[in-house]
C-alpha cells in the first residue's frame, strides 16, 4: 500500500481513470474520473495504491474539517480480489487518518464496507430520482 506522488498519478491514471467512471456510472455520477485526477494531481487528494503484479486497489481520499473534527473521507475506492487488499487498506487509511489528525474515516456508496471496515456506522444514504 502506497500513496502515489503525482508524476506516479499521470503514469497510472490511463489504467485506472475509466474504472472510476465505471464505478460512478453504476453507483452514483456526482464524481467523474477526470476530477478526481485533478483532485490528486494538485494535492487536494490522495491516490492510494496497492500493486501485487498489477495494480489491484486504487482508492482516492482527501481530508475534510466536519463540525466534530476533521475526517479522511474516501472519495472512491476501485479494485480486484477484495480479500487480498480489505485488511491491508483498513489498516493503511487508520494510520493515514491518525496522522492526519483526523479522528474518523468517512465513504459514501453502495453497501460493501463491512467487508473492509469492522461494524461501519451509517450515517445517510443518498437518492435520486429522475423526473
Amino acid at each position: 500500500m502506497k500513496i502515489a506522488n503525482s508524476a506516479e498519478v499521470d503514469a497510472v491514471w490511463p489504467l485506472i481513470g475509466e474504472r472510476f467512471n465505471e464505478a460512478f456510472r453504476r453507483c452514483g455520477d456526482d464524481l467523474t474520473g477526470g476530477e478526481l485526477w485533478q483532485l490528486c494531481r494538485s494535492g487536494n487528494a490522495f491516490l492510494v495504491l496497492n500493486m501485487a503484479e498489477e495494480i489491484n486497489l486504487a482508492c482516492v481520499v482527501r481530508f475534510e474539517r466536519w463540525a466534530d473534527g476533521t475526517v479522511l473521507r474516501v472519495l472512491s475506492l476501485i479494485g480486484d480480489d477484495v480479500n487480498s487488499w480489505a485488511e491491508p487498506i483498513a489498516d493503511f487509511l487508520t494510520e493515514m487518518a491518525r496522522l492526519g489528525g483526523a479522528s474518523r474515516i468517512v465513504a459514501d456508496g453502495r453497501g460493501g464496507w463491512e467487508r473492509i471496515f469492522s461494524k461501519p456506522k451509517v450515517l445517510r444514504r443518498t437518492y435520486m430520482m429522475e423526473i
